[in-house]
């Protein structure tokens, strides 16, 4: 029987699994996928630096990505913009972010966990939790790549599903965001980009499509 079983490796789960193996708890991490996977996600925030100084992976980042000093606004024609620097208002080295390619910032975070002690199953897809036939803890019904039943008991349960959101629509519990319509999100990666000053420098580029479109499109 496991300590604690996270439902999901990506960046959540890993990170949750790596602190909590460090402590002593027997983790399992149940991911569905194979890492690498590709995935949407790719400019980070300053404040995860010292999360990522944690957990050790900072080395790695350091050698493998792009830094990133800020962020430039810009209308549609690129007539105005607004540079934001982070340095401005964050002191120390954690005012130069990441840019990652998420497949393989993913796969590391993971194998991270692996290398702390962490238990990690991937081509395992979570069918349920039942909560009630352990008096002490849940059982987690899983299906690997091959169809084949699988159960997990465990104290505690970690939901890092992410937009799967498992437990909450086992519990229908999940509730839509009814203020925003319905959108859609594409994502593409460029070869031999021209890149203008800003791109050159690390800033992530945020552009307003104005008018009746209501969106916004980002390059990096």
């Amino acid at each position: 029987m496991h300590d604690i079983i996270i439902i999901g490796g990506g960046p959540a789960g890993s990170t949750a699994a790596t602190l909590l193996a460090r402590q002593g708890y027997k983790t399992l991490v149940l991911e569905k996928a194979k890492f690498p996977r590709e995935h949407v996600g790719e400019s980070l925030l300053p404040f995860c630096y010292p999360i990522l100084e944690e957990l050790g992976v900072l080395p790695q980042m350091q050698k493998g990505y792009v830094r990133k000093p800020g962020a430039t606004f810009s209308s549609i024609d690129g007539k105005d913009e607004t540079h934001y620097c982070f340095g401005k208002v964050i002191e120390g080295p954690e005012y130069l972010s990441f840019h990652i390619h998420r497949a393989r910032f993913d796969h590391m975070l993971l194998e991270n966990s692996r290398n702390n002690g962490v238990e990690v199953l991937e081509e395992m897809t979570v069918r349920k939790v039942d909560f009630e036939s352990l008096s002490d803890g849940a059982v987690v019904h899983v299906d690997d790549k091959e169809g084949r039943a699988h159960t997990f008991p465990s104290r505690f349960v970690i939901d890092a599903s992410g937009q799967d959101s498992l437990l909450a629509n086992q519990m229908e519990t999940r509730v839509p965001f009814d203020q925003l319509h319905r959108r859609v999100a594409y994502s593409t990666h460029w070869k031999n980009a021209k890149l203008n000053d800003s791109l050159q420098a690390g800033n992530i580029n945020i552009v307003h499509l104005e008018g009746e479109k209501l969106g916004w499109i980002w390059m990096i």
